[in-house]
């Protein structure tokens, strides 16, 4: 009867467990759908946030500063209240710091690795992110936050990292959660790829647009001196056919410079000229 009783306790959490998995996989994949739908930044930040708060943890997201040589912060779940108070004490702004990543820490490793790593004591993720100076307020700062695990995981897509996710919250967050959150901050940095892209191409369209206004405006800009100059104008191929005329040509001419189109300009040179025009035509403008 003992046996058969330990061997039930020795199963339930094993059960418990992949019930627990399989929930939080199922939440975090209705998250990452919802999660694609939007396209900016804040959005996805905000979206992050939502679902994991739903989720009854919170979550902090990192990315890197223009060199990719350091961190900043960028969201997080916790109230401003508390994040006012951890500033107070720390004599820094969230939004105005940044850190290095180096190589052989925790951040350097999960993004050199590129997969998630489960922390039993949040507090070390915040200390190697404070000045050296201010690593002893690491405990404080935590009670003040009221972080406890966490499970930090790099937000990469492909060759490229954007920063780290990094969950953390009560006890119910283990270490057999890391598969889950790790998928979630793929999806993410798919998301933040997909707007970065989505920006590029809005940009380069504006950039092309403002190149044919340019062209537009430049065309007609010359058309109108060319239309407008009292000398006739003659444009032709490199053969001499004539491929455009200007209105002046008409009025010295006397006939319209649409009967000039596909004639030779050289029949409306005098034969004593065309020799010198014809060697400065076929040489083309001298610089």
């Amino acid at each position: 009867m003992t046996a058969g009783k330990t061997k039930k306790s020795e199963v339930t959490p094993s059960r418990e467990v992949i019930d627990h998995n399989r929930k939080l996989l199922l939440a975090l994949s209705q998250a990452a759908q919802s999660i694609q739908q939007v396209h900016e930044p804040g959005d996805i930040y905000q979206a992050v946030g939502e679902q994991i708060k739903a989720l009854g943890f919170e979550a902090t997201i990192l990315t890197f500063t223009n060199n990719e040589q350091s961190l900043r912060f960028r969201y997080t779940t916790i109230s401003q209240r508390l994040i006012h108070s951890a500033e107070t004490l720390a004599g820094l702004t969230a939004q105005e710091y940044n850190w290095p990543v180096f190589p052989d820490g925790v951040y350097g490793k999960i993004i050199l690795e590129g997969k998630a790593e489960y922390i039993p004591w949040a507090g070390s993720l915040f200390a190697e992110a404070l000045p050296l100076a201010l690593q002893p307020l690491t405990t404080q700062i935590m009670k003040i936050l009221g972080a406890e695990q966490g499970i930090i995981a790099p937000l990469k897509v492909g060759e490229e990292t954007f920063g780290v996710l990094i969950v953390f919250g009560n006890k119910n967050l283990s270490w057999e959660d890391l598969p889950a959150i790790d998928s979630f901050a793929g999806q993410v940095a798919i998301s933040m790829r997909n707007t970065r892209l989505t920006k590029q191409v809005e940009i380069e369209l504006a950039e092309r647009k403002r190149a044919e206004k340019a062209l537009f405006e430049s065309e007609r800009y010359y058309r109108t001196l060319i239309e407008n100059a009292t000398d006739g104008i003659l444009v032709v191929n490199m053969d001499g056919t004539i491929r455009y005329g200007s209105p002046s040509v008409g009025h010295i001419l006397g006939y319209g410079p649409d009967a000039l189109m596909g004639t030779s300009a050289l029949d409306l040179i005098h034969p004593d000229d065309i020799a010198p025009i014809f060697e400065a035509f076929t040489e083309g403008p001298q610089t």
